[in-house]
C-alpha cells in the first residue's frame, strides 16, 4: 500500500513523500525519534494506484518537490530523512527541475547509482551531481510543477517506467534531471525490474510523435525515439506539428545550471609545420563556442625572438583567438616534457587540454564541453580521439595542400579503464582536465625522461588520491594526423627509445616514487580485468593451417572453461546470498 508523508527539512523547506510500504509501516514510525521530522498525511489501501498517491501528496502538502519510494524493498534507515534534506539543499529552482534520481545514466551512457541492492550488489562511487537522460524508479524526486502537468494529461505509465518517462518529458519542457548522491539507499533484494523493449515502446508511444528521430542513452541500452518522414508520406502533419529536437532540448535545459567552462589548449610546437598549426588554429577559431572561454598556449623551446615573431604573425591572422606564448628556454633534451609542463604552467583557464600542432579539434567538441560543469562541478573529462592517415602535397606556389585523408583508428574515451594493463590507451589529447588539480599532481613527480610522457602523465593522474569524477564522452575531441613523410614521431620504425623511456618512467612512478601505497598500485593493476584474464593466450600461428586451427580451438576451449567456472562461482554466490538466514 502507499503512504503519503511530509518531511520537515533542516533549512525550513518541506518534502512530500510517496512510499510503497507494508501495512505496518505507520506503526514503525510511531515513537521513533529518528523519524520525528516525518508526518503521516494519508495511507492508501492496496486498490489505489501510484497516480492516486501522487495526487494525494499534491493535495496534502504544499512542498515544491515530491519524493517517490516506489520499490517496497528499499530500506528506510534512520539517516534517510537527513540525506533527503541534503538533496533539497542542493536542488535548483523546482521550476527548472524535472527528476532528481538515485540511479540514472547520462547522455553519454555513463551510469551512476547511489543504491546498494543485496541481490544485485554494486558499489556506489559518484559524489557529484550529473545530468541524466534516464532514471530508475526505485527512489526519485519529482518537481511539483512538472508532476502537476503530467497528472493533468491523464494516467501515468507503469511505475517501472515512470521516472524515465518523466525525465524526458521534463527536458521537452525545459527542465533538467540529474543524479544526486544524497539519494542513497539500501535495497533488500532487487531493483524494480524494467523490461527494456516494453519501456522503449512506452516512450515511443508517449513521446515519439513529438520529437525528431534521436537515440537516447538509457539504463538498459540505447532507446531510439521519434521518426522522419518516409518517401511518399504526406508531410503536411510534420509542418503543422513540428517535432522537437530532444538533444537540443537537453542541452538548453542543462546549460543554465552549468558553470561557464574556461579552457586552455596547450600546443607544443617548433613552428616547423605552419600549414598544420594554422589548420589547428582555424579549427579552434571556426568552432569556438559562445558558452566557453578559450585560450591557446603555444609552448615552445625554439629561439625566443623567432617564437615571438611567429606569435605576432598568428595573432594577426587569428584575431578571434587568445594566443599565449610559453617559452621554455633553449631547446635541449626532454623537449616534449619541457614544453608540456611549460604549457601547463602558462595556462590560466580552469581546464587544460593538449593538442599537438599537427592535429586539430572536432567541430562539435567545444560545444559539448560547455555543459560538463553541471552545478559548478569540475570532473575529469575523457573524449574519443580519431586517427586519420593523411597525405599532403606541395602546390606550385609553395602551399601545402591536403591530398588524401582516410580514417585509421579511434581511441575511445573509456580507454582509461584499461590504462593499468601495460599499454597506453589514451592519446595526450584525450583528456580535458582541471588545471589546478593537474598542477598539484605534476608538481609531485619528476618527469626525468621524454618519450611516453602522455602515458606517464595519465597514470600519475589516475592514481591521484583526490581524483575527481571521470566522465566518458564518446564523441571526438581531437583529430590526430598520421603521416608517412617522417614528420610523425608515432610512425618511427625504431621504437627502442620509447621502450627505454617508458620503462624508466614506470620505474620512477611505481617503484622509486612513494606517492602511492604499494598495495594501492597492486589493487588497481590486479583488478584491472576479470578472472578471464588468466585464460591461456592464443599461441602464435603454426605454419600448418590445420595445426593453427587446432591451436585456436584449444585456446577458445580453455577460455570457455574459465568462463564456465566464473559463472558457476557467481551462481553459487547468488544462491548463498538468496538463501534464508539460519536459525
Amino acid at each position: 500500500m502507499f503512504f503519503v508523508l511530509e518531511l520537515d527539512c533542516s533549512n525550513g523547506s518541506k518534502l512530500a513523500l510517496v512510499a510503497d510500504r507494508p501495512e505496518d509501516f505507520a506503526s514503525q514510525l510511531v515513537g521513533c525519534g529518528d523519524f520525528d521530522s516525518l508526518r503521516l498525511i494519508e495511507g492508501l489501501g492496496p486498490h489505489y494506484t501510484i497516480d492516486d498517491a501522487l495526487r494525494a501528496a499534491l493535495n496534502g502538502s504544499d512542498a515544491a518537490l515530491v519524493a517517490v519510494l516506489a520499490n517496497p524493498a528499499i530500506v528506510i534507515d534512520p539517516e534517510m530523512p537527513l540525506r533527503l534534506g541534503r538533496a533539497l539543499l542542493e536542488a535548483p529552482d523546482p521550476a527548472t527541475v524535472g527528476v532528481i534520481t538515485g540511479k540514472g545514466t547520462d547522455r553519454w551512457g555513463n551510469r551512476f547509482s547511489a543504491f546498494y541492492a543485496s541481490a544485485e550488489p554494486q558499489l556506489p562511487f559518484c559524489r557529484t551531481p550529473v545530468p541524466v537522460t534516464d532514471s530508475a524508479s526505485d527512489l526519485f524526486i519529482l518537481a511539483r510543477p512538472l508532476l502537476e502537468r503530467l497528472l493533468a494529461r491523464g494516467a501515468l505509465p507503469p511505475v517501472e517506467s515512470l521516472a524515465g518517462w518523466a525525465v524526458l518529458e521534463g527536458y521537452l519542457e525545459g527542465c533538467v534531471s540529474y543524479h544526486s548522491p544524497h539519494l542513497a539507499a539500501g535495497i533488500y533484494g532487487r531493483h524494480l525490474p524494467r523490461q527494456a523493449e516494453a519501456h522503449a515502446d512506452i516512450l515511443q508511444d508517449l513521446i515519439g510523435k513529438r520529437v525528431v528521430r534521436t537515440s537516447v542513452a538509457a539504463l538498459d541500452g540505447t532507446v531510439t525515439l521519434g521518426g522522419v518522414p518516409e518517401r511518399g508520406q504526406d508531410t503536411r502533419d510534420w509542418h503543422l506539428n513540428p517535432r522537437a529536437d530532444l538533444d537540443r532540448q537537453m542541452t538548453s535545459a542543462i546549460l543554465p545550471h552549468c558553470r561557464r567552462m574556461s579552457l586552455s589548449i596547450v600546443t607544443r610546437t617548433q613552428f616547423s609545420r605552419p600549414h598544420l598549426l594554422r589548420r589547428l588554429l582555424a579549427s579552434l577559431s571556426r568552432w569556438r563556442s559562445d558558452d566557453l572561454d578559450l585560450e591557446v598556449v603555444l609552448s615552445t623551446d625554439i629561439d625566443r625572438a623567432r617564437a615571438e615573431a611567429e606569435l605576432a604573425a598568428l595573432r594577426i591572422d587569428f584575431p578571434a583567438l587568445t594566443l599565449v606564448l610559453a617559452w621554455n628556454g633553449a631547446r635541449a633534451e626532454r623537449s616534449r616534457v619541457r614544453n608540456l609542463l611549460g604549457g601547463i604552467k602558462a595556462a590560466t583557464q580552469d581546464y587544460v587540454a593538449f593538442v599537438d600542432d599537427d592535429d586539430h579539434v572536432h567541430f562539435q567538441a567545444l560545444t559539448i564541453l560547455s555543459t560538463t560543469r553541471f552545478l559548478g562541478t569540475m570532473p575529469v573529462v575523457f573524449m574519443d580521439t580519431e586517427l586519420r592517415k593523411e597525405g599532403w602535397v606541395q602546390a606550385g606556389d609553395g602551399r601545402w595542400v591536403l591530398d588524401s585523408a582516410t580514417a585509421h583508428h579511434r581511441y575511445p574515451a573509456g580507454g582509461w579503464r584499461n590504462m593499468f594493463g601495460g599499454v597506453n590507451q589514451l592519446p595526450i589529447c584525450a583528456g580535458i582536465l582541471p588545471r589546478d588539480w593537474v598542477v598539484s599532481q605534476v608538481g609531485r613527480f619528476d618527469f626525468r625522461h621524454d618519450y611516453s610522457e602522455d602515458f606517464t602523465l595519465f597514470l600519475l593522474l589516475l592514481q591521484s588520491a583526490d581524483l575527481p569524477l571521470i566522465l566518458d564522452v564518446p564523441r571526438p575531441f581531437c583529430i590526430v594526423s598520421i603521416r608517412s613523410d617522417g614528420s610523425n614521431t608515432v610512425t618511427e620504425e625504431d621504437r627502442s627509445g620509447w621502450v627505454k623511456d617508458i620503462s624508466m618512467f614506470l620505474h620512477d612512478l611505481h617503484i622509486v616514487n612513494s606517492l602511492h601505497g604499494e598495495g594501492r598500485l597492486q589493487t588497481v593493476i590486479e583488478c584491472r580485468t576479470p578472472r578471464l584474464a588468466d585464460a591461456p593466450p592464443v599461441p602464435l600461428p603454426a605454419s600448418n593451417p590445420l595445426r593453427r586451427e587446432l591451436a585456436v580451438a584449444r585456446a577458445e576451449n580453455e577460455a570457455l572453461r574459465a568462463r564456465l567456472a566464473d559463472l558457476e562461482l557467481q551462481a553459487y554466490a547468488r544462491e548463498r546470498a538468496e538463501a534464508p538466514a539460519a536459525g
